[in-house]
């Protein structure tokens, strides 16, 4: 994909360590497939994400700003407890996945709407995988046009 997009940067992943403090720090085992994410790329992911805050340094602030957002919104639920939010778009939007739901869980996506309303689609996509080539593809999209 990078050589589709002529783009030269490379992934900065996370070591094992940072990904099992993570998890103490969560009181949560993260999913596979997160993990895998994270030793992959959660330190960076050059151009590929560029605009979403996702690293690993960001994560604490990920979670604030969703819980911000959810109550900007006036959002009636709260966010579940075992919400591991992975990703925030521009302040208007983020991705979680929950712990509980194995090792390569549904991820669900929190928007903004244009009247100020929030709104959780549950089960967005089937996993981070499925998440993460609809994200290639429409940047594959968007680069073609231009």
């Amino acid at each position: 994909m990078l050589q589709t997009l002529n783009w030269t940067d490379e992934a900065k992943p996370c070591t094992l360590d940072e990904v099992k403090f993570l998890e103490q720090k969560l009181n949560l085992s993260l999913p596979l497939a997160y993990q895998e994410f994270l030793l992959w790329m959660g330190h960076g992911s050059g151009e590929f994400m560029r605009g979403e805050d996702f690293q690993f340094g960001q994560l604490k602030s990920i979670r604030e700003g969703a819980l911000e957002l959810m109550q900007f919104n006036n959002f009636p639920e709260p966010l579940p407890d075992d919400a591991i939010v992975f990703t925030i778009h521009q302040g208007c939007a983020f991705g979680f996945m929950q712990g509980s739901e194995g090792c390569n869980p549904p991820i669900h996506f929190y928007f903004e709407q244009e009247n100020g309303q929030g709104l959780i689609k549950w089960n967005n996509f089937n996993n981070l995988e499925s998440y993460l080539l609809d994200y290639m593809e429409s940047l594959i999209k968007f680069f073609n046009k231009s």
